[in-house]
């Protein structure tokens, strides 16, 4: 048969419906042959049915390489006895009798042509009705089942294979009827050959599904559950894999190791025996889910014994979930065939640390999606940019505080660096926090201000963390060599150069190295801030790696410290109070973690933690705004209002200028009264 042809016959069979005895509905193949030429009048016709019924169909025979039967009759007329009886099973006369019935049965069936063996497995009381299984190595035709059944009374055959079913002879198709057999068809390895083949070439075109009068595609749900009821009716007995270029099954047994059963990019385990079938196109003609979509292998799993259906968990493994974007939701979903919808009800996502896992529990069709769109964390834009705008006005104050009292709380060389690092590294943090505001709606900002105002944070930034580098070693210094002085000019010369030097040097190396500052390599015109691609990937790192070790080194200064905040002095050692030393230390930490960078160190966890992590992603994510954009509001009230020798200084300044108008004001009254005199 023609491959064309192949392709018709198994569409037919997809919905194709025959009643059995007791109401329920199975799926069959139908052969349908034609001539070449009228493909497409037959293809334009079958278009406009959706259900095609036959009043006078006929079962004709049991096609497949074995036929199984399962019988019932009546053999005697004489009462049950010891048949009956399991007590007397094991004993001679039971063998006996039982044999000689086997013998009769045989003789019965061995009309058929291909008999190959007659097991009886059990009796019933009353007449002596036996149970028993004839095994056929070929095909068997009804008429000739028939025929041995009308020689044996009250006979019950439930037979398993391929059937064929023919329709009268010259006679047309009736529409709106419908054809009655009574059998349960389940494949084998032949049947199964074809049925996987034909399930892959209806994925060779998926566009071929798309219903041209809504551009639907609803006819791959029908695809999908005919499927899934034939694989339910399999007799799979081997762990055979039928691979395909679009389907692939096999039989599964549990590993609970690594060598989890794979179907294209996926793979699946369970505790039980389970059908893995795997679909490699079909996530493309299946219902979107709103919001989500699927690049990826559909799993159908079934359990081969169903009375532990309930409550087995199934694990499913997608490798394409790897290549989930930062910060994107993964979802574990089935096919839920009674609501028609993608759902995810029972089945967990691994999450970022594990995103290729599912874990489900129960059977169905599988598949991951992921999120159209990344994690958001609702009012964080709000809460950086009132952040930024309170840092600015904050570090406006410090240098306004700077000028006023300068003169009175600069007295020595280390003093006056240290004021000189805190202008430094207020300049640098308001132009920078200045630029970042610029930049809050980067899709109104043209590109080469874009690439302009990414340069000025990356620099200004870098100049922030130089500086408090050269405060961290200047502290430093003081703790290990307290009576070895720096000289003034040398300190204040080295500091300029490492300052601003070295961030110049810095953010040049990474123009020139990515591609000369381009969009999208140096920088990126959503943020207009530079790009994060992956770990150690993108012109963030930069930034990070310096940033990094300029905060390794100044937790190390600050470690330093505290230890020596924490270890007394030998004249101190008997009247220290524990008390305070712990306070001393808390002030330490608060006085110099804003000035040091400290609380940049959350940056890290903001960059290696996903959003999908939750509530700690969130956690790390606020906390990090938080402290980072009210950075120059904490140096404010650290270095600043919280240090008496600055109020000390703001005090005497505002009082001197009380004095003096005072005394101008007390002059001016001496004079005008020295006039009227």
């Amino acid at each position: 048969m023609k491959q064309s042809t192949v392709v018709i016959v198994f569409l037919l069979g997809l919905f194709f419906k025959v009643a059995d005895a007791e109401n329920s509905t199975q799926m069959y193949f139908l052969e349908f042959e034609f001539e070449k030429s009228v493909k497409s009048n037959v293809m334009g016709f079958l278009k406009l049915l959706t259900q095609i019924d036959n009043t006078n169909a006929v079962l004709s025979e049991f096609n497949s390489t074995t036929v199984s039967i399962k019988a019932t009759s009546t053999i005697s007329d004489e009462p049950c006895g010891i048949l009956c009886n399991p007590s007397y099973k094991n004993t001679l006369e039971y063998q006996n009798k039982t044999q000689n019935y086997t013998k009769m049965l045989s003789e019965k069936f061995s009309t058929l042509k291909y008999f190959e063996s007659l097991v009886i497995t059990g009796f019933r009381s009353g007449s002596i009705l036996a149970d028993y299984t004839v095994q056929l190595l070929g095909p068997v035709s009804a008429s000739a089942l028939s025929k041995v059944a009308m020689n044996l009374n009250d006979t019950k055959l439930n037979t398993t294979g391929f059937v064929t079913i023919t329709a009268p002879v010259n006679q047309p198709i009736d529409i709106n009827s419908a054809a009655k057999i009574t059998c349960t068809p389940q494949l084998n390895q032949p049947g199964l050959l074809n049925f996987v083949g034909s399930a892959s070439n209806l994925l060779n075109d998926t566009k071929a599904w798309i219903n041209p009068t809504d551009d639907s595609t609803d006819v791959s749900i029908k695809y999908l559950q005919t499927i899934e009821n034939i694989i339910s009716n399999a007799n799979l007995t081997s762990n055979y894999s039928y691979n395909y270029e679009n389907a692939k099954m096999q039989l599964c047994e549990s590993t609970n190791m690594t060598g989890h059963c794979k179907s294209f990019n996926a793979s699946a385990d369970t505790t039980e025996k389970f059908v893995l079938f795997g679909f490699k196109n079909l996530h493309e003609i299946l219902p979107k889910a709103i919001g989500n979509y699927s690049n990826t292998t559909i799993l159908s799993v079934s359990i081969i014994d169903k009375t532990n259906v309930t409550g087995t968990s199934v694990k499913l493994w997608f490798e394409s979930a790897k290549l989930r974007p930062p910060n994107h939701m993964m979802y574990c979903v089935y096919w839920d065939l009674d609501k028609k919808m993608w759902s995810s009800k029972d089945c967990i996502w691994g999450g970022a640390d594990e995103p290729t896992l599912c874990t489900c529990t129960h059977n169905s069709a599988f598949t991951i999606m992921i999120s159209k769109t990344s994690e958001t964390l609702p009012y964080m834009e709000e809460l950086t940019y009132a952040g930024l705008g309170t840092s600015i006005v904050s570090l406006l104050l410090c240098l306004i505080i700077e000028i006023l009292v300068w003169d009175s709380v600069v007295k020595t060389p280390i003093s006056n660096f240290r004021h000189v690092a805190q202008v430094n590294i207020s300049f640098c943090l308001l132009l920078a926090h200045s630029a970042f505001l610029l930049t809050s709606k980067p899709e109104q900002i043209d590109q080469i201000w874009c690439s302009a105002l990414t340069f000025i944070k990356h620099f200004f930034f870098l100049a922030v963390f130089f500086w408090m580098l050269c405060l961290s070693f200047v502290l430093l210094h003081q703790m290990i060599y307290i009576f070895d002085h720096l000289r003034k000019k040398v300190l204040i010369g080295l500091s300029i150069t490492v300052g601003y030097a070295f961030p110049v040097i810095a953010v040049v190396v990474t123009i020139l190295t990515f591609d000369g500052g381009a969009q999208d390599e140096y920088f990126s015109p959503k943020t207009c801030w530079l790009i994060y691609k992956g770990p150690l990937k993108g012109s963030i790192f930069a930034f990070v790696i310096p940033v990094g070790a300029i905060v390794f080194v100044n937790m190390f200064t600050l470690a330093v410290v505290i230890m020596k905040i924490a270890t007394p002095a030998v004249s101190e050692a008997k009247v220290r109070d524990e008390k305070d030393v712990v306070r001393r230390m808390i002030k330490t930490i608060i006085l110099l973690s804003p000035v040091l960078g400290i609380t940049w160190l959350l940056g890290f966890f903001v960059l290696t933690i996903d959003l999908t992590t939750k509530p700690l992603a969130q956690i790390i994510n606020y906390s990090f705004t938080i402290l980072n954009s009210l950075q120059g509001f904490f140096i404010l009230l650290t270095n600043y209002i919280g240090e008496k020798r600055v109020r000390d200084a703001l005090l005497k300044r505002f009082k001197s200028k009380q004095s003096v108008q005072s005394k101008n004001e007390h002059l001016s009254k001496s004079s005008s009264s020295e006039k009227k005199k």
